[in-house]
């Protein structure tokens, strides 16, 4: 019973956070003009901390892509 209320509690914040960090990417895409770029260091320290994570639960709660070619 308690197990379930905490696996439901993380799910509704682990939903408000994605639904936040989403608003705050639109919002800097819009100030800015462009999307948050990454350097190689960062792709690559995000790609570590991935790891282990299936590559379509990443899709459903990226919001940058980490997975591009371009570094």
């Amino acid at each position: 019973m308690i197990r379930r209320l905490l696996l439901a509690y993380r799910k509704r914040k682990i939903e408000r956070l994605i639904k936040r960090n989403r608003e705050l990417d639109a919002a800097i895409e819009a100030a800015t003009g462009e999307p948050i770029k990454l350097t190689p260091e960062e792709k690559a320290r995000l790609r570590a901390k991935a790891k282990g994570i299936p590559r379509e639960r990443l899709k459903q709660i990226s919001t940058l892509e980490i997975y591009d070619d371009d570094d």
